[in-house]
């Protein structure tokens, strides 16, 4: 496999997809964490949500970035829906 510059975001992000096939990228993870530090980790995850829809919704974002930042808005809400549904069995 050809070296890709790590300047090269997008070749970079393609070279390692190579690696790791949408079997395994994509796979269900078993995660135990203590209540207190999955209400911390809403709270961080609240804190990323509000920066990613405030670039998001600037007009002056570049569309590039703008695709980026709603599908990284994407996991983070599926995220926030599964730390939610632990907490509240």
């Amino acid at each position: 496999m050809n070296k890709v510059s790590i300047t090269r975001l997008t070749e970079y992000a393609e070279a390692q997809k190579q690696h790791r096939p949408d079997s395994v990228r994509l796979q269900l993870l078993n995660i135990e964490l203590s209540r207190e530090t999955a209400e911390w980790l809403l709270e961080d995850l609240a804190k990323r949500g509000k920066r990613l829809q405030q670039s998001v919704e600037d007009p002056k974002t570049r569309s590039t970035k703008r695709d980026k930042r709603e599908a990284e808005l994407s996991r983070l809400a599926y995220a926030v829906d599964a730390i939610n549904h632990a907490l509240n069995k």
